[in-house]
């Protein structure tokens, strides 16, 4: 459940991914979530902010996270930079004299569209305003810099995107209105520009509009946390094609037929949960999820476990079948799209992990589909939308000894809490 009002942040347990907090009733609320804190200069955990703030009349400055976005003019020309705080090393994007610095995004105009950099927990994502109609054969290039002797890859990478040293450019996507994430083609370089190219002459009527999303994305790391596994083929159950996707806006659950193909996903999510005291007795556990999209054509259901998965072996982490567990299945039209969705887990006293990791997977129900059935969560990635949330209630001996009422006439010390 979440904190309780009146609840007060026990600041000295911040991590990285953990904030926890003192109910009035003397329970405590764990909030884990990725990068939810940074460590400053002082080596002290403070929450993450990812908003600008101005510096001079040419400069806007976002530094409250593990990396350190700058906005600035410099000889005439404007850019926006994005480097490592540990390293110093990152990358610089060259941005018209006519952009806009708003409270978390850079805005500006080109290509005959409107874009925005996001500023995202794990860097900077491009995303492009809506195109209402084919455009046809399209190039998209922009003007890079290196910062503080950074290496970034000439060729693209096996799934088409650039590899640069503490930050990495996925493949450019289409993120269209039929629910559809159409690939575009693979990031070239050719020395200090970065090109992808399009065609959506053949997008069906139903995927307009779309967003252009180059995922240009600076990540401070992949986002390995939230991942999602695609196996997919021509027979069920598929085996053609599998593959993991660590870069997505959005993680994808399901079981699809289409275009006389199958397409099945498995999201998997872990929190570290290490920071829960080791005495720590777990009341409850939620899982936070924003929903973004659903298809249920075959009266399906979300489903899930605890499994630890490894993130590199598909074959070993993807399952076709009902998942059980973790949480009660979930009838698909129950979900809410745009919007935080909250899924009680099941036995969190043996199933979150106190010492290490606390891993999910989920899927769909039901054996071959003969249409769509698949849910949508947003991921660290993702450029407006929150990540999945894990939140914990939980007591700890002391703080249930708060609550003994003393005998009439007995004098006794509680000891100090937290």
């Amino acid at each position: 459940m979440p904190k309780q009002v009146g609840s007060t942040e026990l600041v000295s347990m911040r991590s990285e991914d953990a904030t926890h907090w003192h109910n009035p009733d003397g329970s405590r609320t764990a909030e884990f979530a990725y990068d939810q804190n940074y460590q400053d200069a002082f080596g002290d955990y403070q929450p993450v902010n990812l908003n600008f703030v101005q510096v001079s009349t040419t400069e806007w400055v976002a530094e409250r996270s593990r990396y350190r976005v700058r906005a600035y003019r410099e000889a005439g020309v404007n850019w926006l930079e994005i480097t490592h705080r540990a390293s110093g090393k990152g990358i610089r994007y060259q941005i018209p004299l006519s952009a806009t610095v708003q409270t978390n995004y850079v805005e500006f105009t080109g290509f005959g569209l409107t874009w925005r950099y996001y500023l995202t927990k794990r860097g900077i994502k491009l995303e492009s305003s809506p195109v209402a109609s084919s455009l046809g054969p399209k190039s998209y290039s922009f003007q890079v810099q290196l910062v503080g002797g950074a290496t970034l890859a000439q060729v693209a990478n096996a799934v088409g995107g650039l590899d640069g040293e503490n930050f990495l450019m996925p493949r450019a996507q289409a993120h269209c209105a039929d629910g559809v994430v159409r690939t575009l083609d693979p990031w070239s370089r050719s020395g200090g520009t970065v090109t992808f190219t399009m065609d959506d002459s053949a997008f069906p009527p139903e995927a307009y509009p779309y967003t252009v999303d180059p995922s240009t994305t600076v990540s401070i790391g992949a986002g390995t946390d939230d991942i999602h596994s695609s196996v997919e083929g021509p027979g069920w159950p598929p085996s053609a094609t599998q593959f993991y996707d660590t870069t997505n806006s959005y993680l994808f659950i399901g079981k699809v037929f289409s275009g006389g193909s199958y397409f099945t996903n498995n999201t998997f999510l872990r929190f570290d949960t290490s920071p829960l005291p080791d005495n720590a007795a777990i009341l409850s556990a939620v899982l936070r999820a924003y929903v973004t999209i659903t298809n249920d054509d075959d009266n399906q259901s979300l489903c899930g476990d605890f499994f630890d998965w490894s993130g590199s072996n598909v074959a070993a982490d993807h399952s076709f079948a009902d998942l059980s567990g973790a949480i009660t299945p979930v009838d698909i039209t129950a979900l809410t799209n745009n919007a935080l969705n909250d899924f009680t887990l099941l036995d969190p006293d043996t199933n979150i992990s106190k010492t290490g990791d606390t891993k999910l997977r989920f899927g769909v129900t039901g054996g071959e589909p003969a249409n769509w059935n698949r849910v949508l969560f947003a991921t660290l990635e993702h450029a407006t939308n929150p990540a999945a949330q894990l939140i914990v209630d939980y007591t700890v001996p002391t703080e249930a000894m708060r609550t003994r009422r003393l005998p009439t006439g007995t004098l006794g010390m509680l000891g100090s809490c937290c």
